[in-house]
């Protein structure tokens, strides 16, 4: 079972070479940060490279740069495709200009029997907001199995099922979690950086509960919420001392330099353990 690239020469190059030398000048732009743990999750965001990419790929180099992978999970909302649950794409391989990746089964059979998780590649055909990701990890995690998930509709023990079987396998295969979401949507500047902190300071609380109420509230914006609300829930199932970081935070007004029309959102954030 193949998925193809839908959204290479669009949302990012589309050749091999435009990739990499996009990639190289990342390399020479990138944002460091000290950060005193062992990386074990994130949140990267899932717009086009010309806007967030410099925020995602300074992501992956840092937790890259410290530890290296062989299966990271990917969580990411369904912009598409309406469901209920996480959808799986169970087998096989994805295809990007980089070339293969392959999917992590030793983590995707389990979750065949488990709730709220259903086998249905179908589902993952036109979305973007995890195939974006995977050019990343190829170019600076090259030998890493993936785990994709679409996430859907989903109430809070829905979640706290989800989190607890991926925090098990997670433990257990050594894998990277990853939440795929852009943050405010809309048309205001100065709305956007001010929900943007309101997002980022509660996510880097790791207070699942207190996210998801706000979010239902519109206090805090995030078109992944439910993909970090999970992540968050299997930090906590994790019982490690964790810790979150905001790497990088920008937004597309910034990027362009138009404050006018409409903003999104982007922020880099890592979750480690302290040691």
């Amino acid at each position: 079972m193949i998925r193809y690239p839908r959204h290479s020469g669009t949302f990012y190059p589309g050749t091999r070479a435009e990739l990499c030398r996009l990639f190289e000048n990342f390399e020479k732009e990138k944002v460091k940060k000290e950060i005193s743990a062992d990386p074990i999750g994130g949140i990267v965001p899932h717009a086009g490279y010309v806007f967030s990419g410099l925020t995602a790929y300074s992501t992956y180099s840092e937790i890259f740069s410290r530890r290296k992978f062989q299966n990271v999970i990917v969580l990411g909302p369904s912009h598409y495709a309406f469901l209920k649950g996480v959808a799986l794409w169970p087998e096989g391989k994805w295809v990007t200009p980089l070339g293969e990746i392959d999917i992590s089964t030793e983590i995707t059979e389990p979750l065949k029997l488990k709730e709220p998780f259903v086998n249905s590649p179908e589902l993952h055909r036109d979305e973007h907001s995890i195939e974006v990701q995977i050019p990343f990890l190829q170019f600076l995690n090259p030998d890493c199995k993936i785990v994709p998930l679409l996430v859907g509709d989903m109430d809070l023990p829905m979640i706290e099922n989800a989190a607890q079987t991926l925090a098990e396998l997670s433990q257990e295969y050594g894998a990277l979690v990853i939440a795929s979401s852009d943050l405010y949507h809309g048309y205001s500047h100065r709305e956007c950086v001010e929900t943007d902190n309101r997002t980022i300071s509660t996510i880097l609380d790791l207070d699942v509960k207190t996210f998801c109420d706000k979010a239902a509230k519109g206090e805090v914006m995030a078109c992944g919420e439910i993909g970090i609300a999970i992540l968050l829930n299997i930090l906590k199932n994790l019982m490690k001392k964790t810790e979150g970081y905001l790497l990088h935070y920008t937004n597309s007004a910034e990027v362009t330099g138009s404050r006018g029309g409409y903003v999104v959102g982007y922020a880099g954030i890592i979750f480690g353990e302290k040691q």
